[in-house]
């Protein structure tokens, strides 16, 4: 083993001769949220889908969050994620406690650049929600 003294691809190329800029979604962007809500007006079943938030081509998500409103919802799982990747952004094993948010991250699709504008998606899983609940998101992202 050796005491390693490293430096991060970003940084070295900010400090070559002539230096390299990285992207700004990397780099000194501007983190951003989108946040939303649903009011279910009818149960939502397993397998639902809620879009929610748009995002600019560019854009590296940070976290995708969700809270449901009311008490605990045995067995709800949840995935964010895209149309094409469901769970691009992570998927929760328990997102059951109500007014508790769940936070989804450490997940490929948070760490590279989205590819076109995206809309982001939350699906449900595990059980059925109740009518009358208020499901919220927050998208946090980083862009320009």
């Amino acid at each position: 083993m050796a005491v390693l003294n490293l430096l991060g691809v970003n940084f070295t190329n900010l400090t070559a001769s002539p230096p390299v800029l990285p992207p700004s979604a990397e780099y000194h962007g501007r983190k951003r949220t989108q946040s939303d809500k649903i009011v279910l007006a009818a149960q939502a079943d397993a397998g639902s889908t809620f879009k929610v938030a748009r995002l600019p081509e560019g854009a590296r998500v940070l976290s995708a969050s969700i809270l449901y409103s009311g008490a605990n919802i045995a067995s709800l799982t949840t995935k964010a994620g895209t149309a094409a990747d469901d769970d691009a952004f992570g998927a929760a094993g328990a997102t059951a406690t109500g007014e508790v948010w769940v936070k989804f991250g450490n997940s490929v699709g948070i760490i590279n650049a989205l590819t076109a504008e995206t809309d982001i998606i939350f699906t449900t899983a595990g059980a059925n929600v109740p009518s009358g609940r208020t499901i919220f998101f927050d998208i946090e992202y980083v862009t320009d």
